[in-house]
Formats: structure tokens, sequence, C-alpha cells
């Protein structure tokens, strides 16, 4: 009799605490919060330099190496995005695996009153920072273009220079989307850089020999960011080429995110 008066003093006297959340737009709050820890965060810095790098890195290079006057165009100065490319990959995959690998999401679980505010907010965070690093980048290499006197600028088609924006930011959310699919940050890195490094490449050897590897390579989001960083937007290309590469890329991105927010809803806080 005692031993249970004291269990129900105890309970009684020790109340639980409820979780804090936030008054106000959850989702605005949610973004302020990303957006905070990508500008204090150290990293950050360290990817702006790479990110950036990566783009004007070649300009420079060209212009201190050559030996005769180089002129270049806007398609010249987008030399580096596939190595921006694929910092943009590990930069989408690493961002939200590291998320769950501190926990950090349980705690917006905890302030937050649906889970999709903090992996909707990290995805945007994700894509605005692989946008503004490609436009710095890439005004970086044409200063440098018009400062260097071995090289000349000589304008061209500016649809080259912006283009690469969109489906550098489809990468880097298609990164983002596995990485929390798999809650492996190996895995978000891995399977993306096997399928448009490794798996398209197969797909270009089978596809004289075998239709199905043609028709899967025309569906692949390496074929279609070929087509519209190279020839989509030309007076050449027919308008279904272009509506065809934009779909391919908007579906590959539209189910990594799906699925990132659908596990990301459902599955236990480790």
């Amino acid at each position: 009799m005692n031993a249970t008066v004291t269990e129900n003093h105890n309970s009684q006297s020790v109340p639980r605490r409820q979780p804090v959340v936030a008054q106000g737009n959850q989702f605005a709050h949610a973004f302020k919060s990303e957006l905070r820890k990508v500008l204090s965060l150290r990293s950050s810095i360290i990817w702006v330099v790479l990110m950036t790098g990566s783009l004007y890195g070649f300009v420079v290079l060209q212009g201190l190496f050559t030996t005769e006057k180089a002129p270049l165009n806007w398609y010249d100065l987008t030399t580096g995005t596939l190595v921006f490319m694929l910092l943009a990959i590990v930069y989408g995959a690493g961002a939200t695996a590291g998320e769950l690998g501190n926990h950090m999401q349980a705690h917006s679980f905890l302030t937050q009153k649906a889970r999709w505010h903090w992996l909707s907010a990290r995805l945007i965070i994700t894509v605005m920072f692989v946008i503004v690093n490609y436009a710095v980048g890439l005004l970086v290499s044409l200063l440098v273009a018009v400062i260097m006197p071995k090289l000349e600028f000589t304008g061209g088609d500016i649809k080259f220079a912006w283009i690469p924006a969109i489906y550098l930011a489809g990468y880097a959310l298609v990164a983002a989307g596995v990485a929390m699919i798999t809650r492996s940050r190996v895995a978000g890195l891995a399977l993306p850089l096997v399928w448009f490094l490794v798996i398209e490449n197969l797909l270009i050897a089978f596809g004289s020999t075998y239709e199905i590897a043609k028709k899967l390579y025309e569906f692949s989001p390496g074929h279609a960011m070929q087509d519209l960083s190279m020839q989509a937007f030309t007076a050449e290309a027919p308008a279904f080429t272009v509506a065809h590469n934009v779909t391919v890329l908007a579906v590959w991105v539209a189910v990594a995110v799906a699925a990132a927010l659908f596990f990301n809803s459902k599955r236990d806080v480790r």
C-alpha cells in the first residue's frame, strides 16, 4: 500500500515534459532553421570554393596556358559543369544523410507539427545552394574571360549558361532523395554516380544491339541532360525533344522527392 502511494506521488510530482512546438508558419520556421545551418557551417565555405572553382578554374587554366588568344562563348564557360555535377550529387546526398546521421531530424520532429517541414526546407535549401554557387562560379568565369589578356569573351547564346542550372539542381535532389530513402550517405553518393557514369554508358554500348537498352537510355537523366545542354534549345531541335527531356528530368526528380517525403513520414527516428 505504501509503495503504491509513493509511486503515485512520484508520478504526480514529476510531470511529463511535452515537446515545444513553435507557433506561426511552421514551414517558414523550418526553412529559417535550415538556412541558418547552411550559413553557419564552416563546411559550407569549402563547398562554395569547390563548386565555384570547378567552373572558373578551367577558364583560369586556359588563360594561363594558352599560346594564342582564345575566344570563349557562354558554352565554353561551362566546361567544368561535369565536375560541378559530381559535387552537386555529393552535396545533395551528404547534406541530407548528415541530418540523419546526427539525428537532427529528430529535433525537428519534436518542434514541428509535420515531418515534411524539415525535409522540404532542406531540399529547397539544397537547390538554392547549388544554383547560387553555379551562378557565382559562372559570373567569376565571365570576369576571368574578360580580364585575362589571352582570353576573349565572344558571347553567344546565353541559354547554354543557364540550362545546366536546371539539371544540376535536379541531380542534387535525386541524390538527396536516394540518401533519404536508403538512410545512407554512401548509397546516396554511389547509386546516382553509378547510374550516371556506369549504367548509362552501358546503355549506350548495348543500345545498337538491344532495343530495350536504347529505350532506357532515352529515358535516362544523363541523356536528357546532354540534349538540353547541347542541342535541345537550338533552332534545329524539334519542340518535342525539349518537352521530352524536360519531362524525363522532372519525373526523376519528382519520384525521388516524393519517395523521400514518404519514407520520412513513415519511418521511426533512430
